[in-house]
């Protein structure tokens, strides 16, 4: 990440606009975005709240997708570049903010890339166990081996599939 996060900046611009415009989202949006130092703290909250379970605990999820976003930042990258294809692409979005609060999709896509960083460091059972959540949760079924998924948001390339695999499996 660049010392000038103009996605970060951008999202925290939308989530204060929105926090104003609609108080009784002011604490949602405070506790995701505006309490929080970066994107990824951001993302690692919404995901960790949105999969934490009786067997692994919110808490520890966040925790160690706060590790795994420190130690792989081309995650941090990637999920830039999600945010922009979806506020170019998507006719759902008004923004930045849309995806990191409302979208399953990028939110499944972002704890996919976790998992797929977990496997790639041998972390095979929590990297099969976040698979199996981010489904039930997000009703999106990627395996933590596939490798370079993109995201094209509904209605923008292919009515009929959401995910498209850009390269091999493995």
């Amino acid at each position: 990440m660049n010392t000038e996060d103009t996605v970060w900046k951008q999202l925290r611009k939308e989530a204060q606009q929105a926090a104003d415009n609609e108080p009784v989202l002011r604490e949602l949006i405070e506790t995701s975005i505006l309490n929080c130092a970066s994107l990824e703290e951001s993302l690692a909250h919404r995901v960790s709240r949105k999969l934490g379970h009786l067997a692994i605990s919110e808490p520890y999820l966040h925790d160690l997708f706060i590790e795994t976003f420190m130690s792989e930042p081309q995650i941090g990258v990637q999920v830039r570049r999600d945010i922009i294809a979806v506020d170019q692409r998507d006719p759902a979005s008004q923004g930045f903010l849309s995806p990191v609060l409302y979208f399953k999709g990028f939110l499944a896509l972002t704890a996919y890339r976790i998992a797929h960083a977990l496997w790639q460091k041998g972390r095979r059972e929590i990297a099969l166990y976040l698979q199996h959540v981010i489904s039930q949760v997000f009703a999106v079924d990627i395996h933590p081996a596939a490798k370079n998924w993109q995201w094209y948001p509904a209605g923008s390339c292919n009515r009929n599939r959401d995910w498209r695999d850009s390269g091999s499996r493995g």
